[in-house]
């Protein structure tokens, strides 16, 4: 667990792979496969957007919904970010607008980390990700822009990040 409140670095959990997600296999996919939903292409064992397939490529691909469509489907997020604070209700368009922001960034290196939903409630905000970094992203992001506090959290048996932002004033 990392924290900070005007003291210290903050320390980001960076490709550790202690539990493999049970949404992207290993092995037993095409070598070619488009999402049917969000329209990913899966090739040379790599997830990207608005790629242009061959016509021969295009014949031999195989039609599958993408991890991330899949999760956000079944409603299992990997990382949870809820942000709260005075501020927050007096800069919401603005913070929104960097949270998507950031979403498309992190799209343009990995499609499959998206936000899954945005969910507010007495005076909070939390935010659903497909992937543990986009929710450590967001996080980083909107710290690194308004400050305030901020605390990351990994859960000790599953892939799941959770990290809490509050700026009072």
């Amino acid at each position: 667990m990392s924290k900070r409140g005007g003291r210290g670095p903050v320390h980001i959990r960076r490709n550790l792979n202690d539990f493999s997600d049970s949404y992207i296999p290993d092995s037993g996919r095409a070598e070619i496969c488009v999402c049917k939903q969000c329209g990913a292409i899966y090739r040379h064992r790599r997830w990207v957007l608005q790629a242009e397939l061959t016509k021969e490529e295009r014949k031999n691909a195989q039609e599958i919904v993408c991890p991330a469509c899949q999760k956000i489907h079944d409603g299992l997020p990997s990382g949870v970010v809820t942000l709260e604070g005075k501020f927050l209700k007096k800069h919401k368009d603005e913070i929104l607008n960097l949270i998507h922001h950031e979403e498309e960034k992190a799209k343009g290196f990995n499609p499959l980390e998206r936000i899954m939903d945005i969910a507010e409630r007495k005076g909070t905000m939390e935010i659903t990700t497909t992937s543990e970094k986009l929710a450590q992203r967001i996080g980083r992001v909107v710290h690194k822009a308004y400050s305030g506090e901020i605390d990351y959290r990994w859960s000790e048996d599953v892939k799941l990040a959770r990290v809490y932002w509050r700026r009072d004033e």
